[in-house]
């Protein structure tokens, strides 16, 4: 997700629910922007927070902050894990961050705590970007949301961090923060040599030599034009490249004759 504001007020309460439920006391704010810390009177002083809110009171002893200062524009990770008792006494969870625009390629921990009370364990509306009842929006952009019917550890989160950092972008060979035409023309350069991994920053061949294994992983990975340090396409042209343009620049690179149609005549 990425949040538009650096700090955020307004409403009642000076909070943008992210991922939200409520039923009567129990509290399921799992991520919102702002803190439930209070200062003369006023909840929300810390705008600048990412927490996560459970169980029977919006206070700071039901608290966990998950970031002390968030940045604008910036994309984030988030994820927790969540066990309530079996008599809905307390709720312990931990939960986890990395800001994806700033390079974090492992999480932050925070927790586990232990709180009293627990969040709706029943159908109940779920506000995603908002609250349950559609207040209180998050001003920002929230892209992917995963729910699991079991609590999780920290190695698969890690895991799931990986996949987007690494995996999605090992083809970012420029380092732009994407993968577009640049990377292509790198790749391309190398065409048909034997590389390794220390022979400079490409793709790991699956064979010693950059081939069309190179080139499929490569468009596996394509995200087009897009802001540097979002692990998606986010902006401009992402679409993958027509087969005529990849056969066009192959053929450039490899030497082979563009002179298609022509015919040769015989002497005679």
């Amino acid at each position: 997700m990425r949040p538009d504001e650096a700090i955020i007020e307004g409403g009642d309460w000076n909070l943008g629910h992210i991922l939200a439920t409520r039923v009567d006391s129990n509290r399921g704010y799992f991520v919102i922007q702002g803190s439930a810390q209070e200062i003369g009177g006023t909840f929300g002083v810390d705008g600048d927070d990412f927490s996560s809110v459970i169980g029977g009171s919006f206070n700071v002893s039901n608290e966990q902050t998950i970031a002390e200062t968030m940045q604008a524009d910036h994309w984030y990770y988030l994820a927790g894990s969540y066990t309530a008792a079996a008599d809905g006494s307390s709720t312990t969870f931990t939960n986890y961050i990395a800001d994806l625009t700033a390079g974090d390629t492992t999480l932050t921990t925070s927790g586990p705590i232990t709180v009293t009370g627990t969040y709706p364990t029943g159908p109940t509306p779920l506000g995603i970007g908002n609250r349950w009842d559609a207040g209180e929006a998050f001003p920002g952009t929230i892209d992917e949301v995963n729910f699991y019917d079991a609590a999780l550890d920290a190695s698969v989160f890690q895991a799931h961090l990986d996949a987007l950092t690494k995996a999605a972008l090992q083809s970012d060979l420029t380092g732009n923060g994407f993968v577009d035409f640049e990377d292509l023309t790198v790749l391309l350069a190398n065409w048909n040599k034997d590389v390794t991994a220390a022979d400079g920053n490409l793709v790991e061949p699956l064979t010693t030599v950059v081939n069309f294994d190179d080139l499929t992983v490569l468009l596996a990975d394509w995200t087009g034009p897009g802001p540097a340090g979002s692990p998606q396409a986010a902006l401009g042209d992402n679409a993958v490249p027509e087969p005529s343009t990849l056969l066009l620049a192959l053929m450039a690179t490899i030497g082979l004759s563009t002179g298609l149609g022509r015919r040769r005549r015989r002497a005679g």
